[in-house]
């Protein structure tokens, strides 16, 4: 079994920083937080350029993405161009567990 741990606790702390420090301490996956409450940590925030730089990151880690966490609203709306950008995860091929 793997353990993974969820950047909704770490508000603070930017993804890009985030992933080699759960490293760091031993996780082996990283939930990713998607809301309102953490800083460039919408959908719209994460561009092609930063997914791959995400998606490099975590590699290099070797760390996978089991999960991404979506909080607000927005989550369970229908809305087309967000579920675009959403998609865009999938599409980026970030390593899961």
């Amino acid at each position: 079994m793997k353990i993974a741990y969820g950047t909704y606790a770490m508000p603070n702390i930017p993804l890009e920083q985030a992933i080699p420090l759960l490293r760091s301490i031993g996780y082996e996956g990283v939930e990713i937080y998607i809301g309102e409450k953490h800083e460039n940590a919408l959908p719209a925030d994460y561009n092609s350029t930063r997914r791959s730089n995400i998606r490099k990151i975590l590699e290099a880690q070797q760390l996978g993405v089991p999960a991404l966490m979506l909080v607000g609203p927005k989550a369970w709306e229908p809305d087309a161009d967000l579920h675009a950008r959403n998609n865009a995860f999938k599409e980026a091929g970030v390593p899961r567990n």
